[in-house]
């Protein structure tokens, strides 16, 4: 009967100190093999940063060891606080060594110039601050009216563009005319034109690098890319070059929308105005004479 405890007992003594073990390698693991991994990939996305400078800045990189990130959000945080264009971030760690870095910039949506003086725009298209240049490559905003649908729209969608595409916009000029109202040209950087609607042109810019394709075929260096509609191509013509002299002078944008007359009808309204001065001139000279006639039978 004793023997039977005494073999329970060392049976119950095993259970427990091979589950003591188990535990306590799984805690070595953990405590001890885990921090010591490394940092096989990184997941980071951002809008405007340039974020392999960020993380250079940061030291944070493939093959950096998890016991020095671990638990350093506030450290990395304090780091950032003169990035003007980063609010917070964050590192989430992934299984099989991927690190996910989660950055809140600062967005520059935009920047308009008046009177030689530069402001930044929100993201609903009023101004949220003034600076001294432009310092990202969010574009300049031209002859739209603060906070309008236009504007909103255009900001809304220029941000869900490719990011290649989105930096090779230069300028966003808001031209309507009788026909669309919610007309808009992009200046690109590469010396295109292009005119879309406000409303709709994020799916059409996606194919901006096929149309551009096209202009080759027409022996074109640059032209104009006219999508609010079907979608074509065609040089650039004398009206296009002045949109682009002066989408630089916001107060000139004005004078691209009002129609030009021809020197055909300049002169005809010139001698219009010859002919109204002559008639004029003859029905004073006619009224001048039947006064004096009238003043003479009065004297009589």
């Amino acid at each position: 009967m004793e023997n039977n405890n005494t073999n329970l007992n060392m049976k119950k003594n095993y259970l427990f100190n091979s589950l003591f073990l188990l535990i306590f390698i799984d805690l070595v693991i953990f405590l001890i093999i885990l921090p010591f991994n490394k940092v096989r990939k990184i997941e980071v996305k951002t809008v405007q940063t340039n974020y392999k400078k960020l993380l250079n800045s940061l030291n944070i990189r493939v093959g950096t060891p998890y016991w020095l990130l671990k638990n350093q959000e506030n450290t990395i945080n304090n780091k950032i606080k003169n990035n003007e264009d980063v609010k917070s971030l964050k590192l989430a760690f992934k299984p099989e060594g991927v690190l996910n870095v989660l950055v809140q910039e600062n967005i520059d949506f935009g920047y308009v110039n008046n009177d030689q003086k530069w402001s930044v725009l929100s993201e609903n298209g009023s101004i949220l601050k003034n600076i001294e240049m432009p310092t990202t490559k969010a574009p300049v905003y031209s002859n739209f009216k603060l906070k309008s649908a236009d504007l909103k729209n255009t900001i809304k969608q220029y941000f869900e563009l490719d990011a290649s595409i989105r930096n090779s916009i230069s300028q966003v000029v808001f031209v309507p005319n009788s026909i669309n109202l919610h007309r808009i040209s992009f200046i690109m950087r590469d010396g295109n034109i292009v005119y879309t609607n406000s409303n709709n042109f994020k799916k059409k810019m996606g194919f901006y690098p096929q149309i551009v394709s096209t202009l080759s075929e027409k022996d074109l260096t640059n032209g104009v890319i006219d999508i609010t509609g079907d979608g074509f191509a065609r040089p650039i013509g004398e009206q296009d070059h002045n949109l682009i002299e002066q989408a630089t002078n916001p107060k000139k944008i004005e004078e691209y929308q009002k129609p030009k007359k021809n020197k055909k009808d300049s002169s005809n309204d010139d001698n219009s105005n010859k002919d109204s001065s002559q008639e004029s001139s003859s029905d004073q000279n006619s009224e001048s004479n039947q006064d004096d006639q009238n003043e003479q039978k009065t004297n009589n």
